[in-house]
């Protein structure tokens, strides 16, 4: 084989090779700007998320403090009559238009009564970490739990209750379950924060 055929031959392998690393390069570059908007994508949902989630706990909040405020619920747990509380709670909720349920717990950690499960109290959620931690710390818990009889996923904030004494008394739990039909409100908003989703990821 010439020298000519060599060159020829080498220059043809250069020119594979220096091709074959174009497209390396651009497929990596494409691949690696997808990720990143992927990655930025993820970092705004997850800020989303968390924004959202935190206003679940200072509504919940709110208006645990409502109910604590309330003469009528709190003169009827006071009496622990049952009937009483139901019937204040449920005329408070109905004023608020509160979309989520309430939870009485007494001092010991036994549901005395929720509007979740009207015909259910009387059992302990003392094992739950939440409740505990309020039994324990007489602080507010805002966070995820399920003390719930049903065990639902729930955003709750959960504050002691205190006699006019200053006397310990018991917790009132404020929840919004965190339903199919929550989360796909959430994703449905996301969507329309955020039009122009990730592609070719």
């Amino acid at each position: 084989m010439g020298l000519g055929s060599r060159l020829l031959i080498a220059f043809v392998i250069v020119i594979g090779v220096m091709v074959t690393s174009f497209s390396v390069f651009a497929l990596f570059s494409e691949f690696r700007s997808t990720r990143l908007a992927a990655d930025q994508k993820v970092g705004m949902a997850a800020s989303k998320v968390g924004r959202d989630n935190i206003a679940l706990q200072l509504s919940s909040e709110a208006f645990a403090r409502v109910v604590l405020t309330n003469g009528s619920v709190m003169q009827a747990y006071a009496r622990k009559d049952r009937s009483g509380t139901k019937d204040a709670l449920n005329n408070l909720i109905r004023q608020e238009t509160f979309p989520g349920f309430v939870t009485i717990i007494d001092e010991n950690g036994a549901v005395f009564y929720s509007t979740e499960t009207p015909n259910k109290h009387g059992f302990s959620a003392k094992q739950n970490e939440a409740v505990q931690y309020v039994l324990q710390t007489k602080e507010i818990f805002r966070g995820a739990t399920d003390f719930s009889a049903t065990q639902t996923f729930t955003m709750s904030s959960i504050l002691p209750i205190f006699d006019g004494s200053k006397n310990f008394r018991g917790l009132v739990a404020v929840s919004h379950p965190l339903t199919s039909e929550y989360l796909l409100g959430e994703v449905t908003k996301f969507g329309m924060e955020e039009p122009t989703p990730v592609q070719g990821i």
